[in-house]
């Protein structure tokens, strides 16, 4: 295991991955943590963390994770430390004043499992990514709205039936970017951040922006405008580059956040049917159902967003986005008054008791 001395470092990145004894994070646990600190021009600032996190007795590993990184419950006793022992060196190491923390879909991945060992080992789960002028931030996205409205100079992967990709390893074998072992975190951690080196070349003003959206504050400010948004997320068609136009047309009631009405769809269909008909649709999405066209979008999950402005027409056709049809399907929802009240009344039946709910 190697370590840095304790850093108080201003405005710096800690990129981060994890490899987990399963996908759930209430039930599984962290096997093997790896991480690289670096300034905001992406120089490494000290050694890199490599750590193996004990296993307890009472955990057992998917066999399907075990194959995927090769750690084995034995190893991680062996050589490995304590939660509790982790989870003092990830509040008094990692998460120092200032830090930037982030990954290759950490936020929806990576970051619920250091919320849960926290929680577990009678720590805060939250202060970690705010106070003190903490934050983090997730390439993933970043990736995506790259190749979607600014993929110059960059090669990019798809997949034996053709359809596109945005693996870590792909990305990073492609262009040649060092990974010489996907699914081992410290070689997982210096293959994103080899990754945002290439996009902070690149597409320097793409990178910046993107960066300054994971301030909340800015995100709900720009989606509030009410105006169409480029809105770039994993929830979105492959074929589209998971890229749409969106507008707000509700709020979030248990949490900060909107629900975004994808643009390509005529609304008509949908502003007509009541709210129980609206829920049972968004129910089954997913699910070899036709699509249902209204997402979540969460305030402080450094969602891809931007003004249609920075749409190009080489973009647009690219994205098969036809402006005449948003336009004219954005006109409908501004008629469509009771729509948003349907739509709250819908997604309601969604929200659990905060009781049972860690978050």
């Amino acid at each position: 295991m190697r370590r840095n001395a304790k850093l108080t470092l201003v405005a710096s990145f800690y990129f981060y991955d994890l490899e987990t004894s399963g996908i759930n994070p209430k039930t599984s646990r962290i096997m093997q943590f790896g991480g690289q600190r670096t300034d905001l021009n992406l120089k490494p600032l000290g050694q890199p963390d490599n750590i193996l996190i004990k296993l307890t007795p009472d955990v057992l590993p998917d066999p399907e994770a075990v194959l995927i990184h090769g750690i084995t419950p034995q190893k991680t006793q062996d050589e490995g430390i304590s939660e509790a022992q982790f989870a003092a060196f990830f509040t008094e190491q990692v998460s120092t004043k200032d830090t930037i923390v982030v990954g290759f879909n950490n936020i929806r991945f990576d970051d619920e499992f250091i919320r849960f060992l926290l929680w577990r080992n009678f720590t805060d789960a939250y202060e970690w990514s705010w106070k003190d002028k903490r934050s983090r931030w997730d390439l993933l996205d970043v990736v995506r709205m790259t190749r979607a409205l600014r993929p110059r100079g960059i090669k990019w992967p798809f997949i034996a039936d053709g359809q596109a990709s945005n693996k870590l390893e792909l990305l990073s074998s492609l262009n040649q970017l060092e990974h010489y072992l996907s699914h081992d975190a410290l070689s997982d951690v210096k293959a994103s951040l080899a990754v945002a080196r290439m996009i902070q070349n690149k597409q320097p003003k793409l990178f910046d922006y993107l960066l300054n959206l994971r301030d909340k504050n800015k995100v709900e400010a720009l989606v509030n405008s009410s105006r169409p948004l480029i809105y770039t997320s994993g929830r979105y068609p492959s074929e589209f580059e998971k890229t749409t136009v969106a507008v707000r047309v509700g709020v979030r009631q248990d949490r900060p956040g909107a629900l975004m009405y994808d643009l390509r769809v005529d609304p008509d269909e949908f502003t007509k049917l009541r709210a129980d008909e609206l829920a049972a649709k968004w129910a089954l999405r997913g699910k070899d159902v036709a699509y249902f066209p209204v997402k979540i979008l969460s305030y402080n999950k450094c969602p891809a967003i931007a003004p249609l402005s920075v749409l190009d027409d080489k973009s647009a056709a690219r994205l098969k986005l036809d402006l005449i049809l948003v336009k004219t399907n954005f006109g409908k929802l501004q008629k469509a008054k009771k729509f948003a009240e349907k739509l709250n009344a819908a997604y309601s039946r969604f929200i659990k008791p905060a009781i049972f709910r860690i978050y």
